[in-house]
């Protein structure tokens, strides 16, 4: 973007300490941009690139003689500043901006009262090591995921010079365990569970769908002639159509009688939480702990199981990459097994060269 092309409020940066930003009623302003003792500052100085040259090597020559002015400068935004900007930006951009506003409100905790200018990595690693203290190492790694975000967003915006969060090194996050519901237990887990917790089961194993994805359902969304249901993903904000086979459709079926806005209800309103039904049926049934989640990765594991492509899997998770799809499609201990089985049936040791002169291989 050209300086003459700015809008009010707008900048453009010209080199590393002199920007030019739109005004309201005198056109394009120019300004500099310097760090004095680990602090930003910020000054608009004229109306031209030339006047801001000049008082930017006049603003070192003071600095170098030691008659730097403090009250002639303009101190780089507040955290909050950039806080509430990106907040509004992740409002207006993405479907999941209130997992964003729980983080914001971490790290305002932290970084609260703070200039931009004064933020540096020092501080970020501060933070990282007293939040692995209260949270693991996944959870410390999205907020700072999030503040590195954050100050590349401050950058295009002209409020921030430097990101602090580039230097610093993400905990290492061991691989999520991923349970897969056996048919042995998936017939324990059925047998203790009331029937409205019943259909929610077999309905997640046979569609893959999430938990806000099930709970969430209307029936607008489900086409009872063609088995359809409409899935309005409220984790990607896309659509995708996931077919209803046998077990989906008699779950629905079910359901219908109860002629309610959405599919799952309980005593006549919607669900929101089912945790301690949940738990309390893991425990009941003695098998080993589960999520709820852990069903959804039960429905790819056994398409894969069975032969099914990992494009048409991923489709109907509603992936966008194929490396989201492999991670729920690890075959299980007894697919790995029919597997090693299977080389001794075609390489059988009876192939194997006898040795000659009883001697034994070293």
């Amino acid at each position: 973007m050209k300086p003459l092309d700015l809008r009010p409020g707008e900048v453009h940066w010209i080199g590393k300490n002199i920007f030019a930003r739109g005004t309201r009623g005198k056109g394009i302003r120019y300004g500099i941009s310097f760090c004095h003792q680990g602090t930003r500052y910020r000054k608009i100085v004229g109306a031209t690139v030339t006047e801001a040259r000049k008082a930017l090597a006049v603003t070192r020559s003071r600095i170098v003689r030691g008659r730097f002015d403090l009250a002639d400068t303009e101190p780089s935004p507040l955290f909050e500043v950039l806080a509430q900007r990106y907040l509004v930006q992740s409002k207006a951009t993405k479907v999941s901006w209130k997992h964003d506003k729980y983080f914001l409100n971490t790290l305002s905790a932290f970084f609260g009262g703070k200039r931009l200018g004064e933020i540096t990595a020092w501080h970020v690693e501060q933070y990282k090591s007293r939040r692995r203290e209260k949270v693991g190492p996944r959870s410390v790694n999205m907020e700072l995921a999030l503040l590195k975000r954050m100050f590349n967003l401050g950058i295009a915006w002209g409020l921030v010079d430097k990101n602090p969060v580039t230097s610093v090194k993400m905990f290492r996050e061991d691989e999520r365990a991923m349970r897969v519901l056996s048919l042995d237990e998936q017939t324990k887990l059925l047998m203790v569970c009331r029937q409205h917790l019943k259909d929610l089961i077999l309905f997640a194993l046979h569609t893959g769908m999430r938990r806000s994805e099930i709970l969430g359902l209307k029936w607008t969304f489900v086409d009872m002639n063609q088995g359809i249901v409409t899935v309005m993903s409220t984790k990607t904000g896309h659509t995708r159509h996931v077919p209803a086979n046998a077990v989906a459709m008699e779950v629905l079926k079910r359901r219908q009688l109860a002629e309610r806005d959405y599919v799952f209800t309980w005593q006549g309103k919607r669900y929101s939480r089912f945790d301690k039904t949940w738990r309390a049926a893991v425990m009941v049934s003695g098998i080993a702990p589960i999520r709820f989640h852990d069903l959804r990765h039960t429905f790819a594991t056994r398409l894969v199981t069975a032969g099914v492509d990992l494009v048409t899997v991923g489709e109907l998770l509603g992936h966008r990459s194929i490396q989201m799809t492999l991670r729920y499609s690890h075959p299980g201990p007894e697919h790995r097994r029919r597997a090693v089985d299977h080389l001794a049936e075609v390489a059988p040791i009876r192939h194997l060269p006898k040795l000659r002169g009883g001697r034994k291989p070293r």
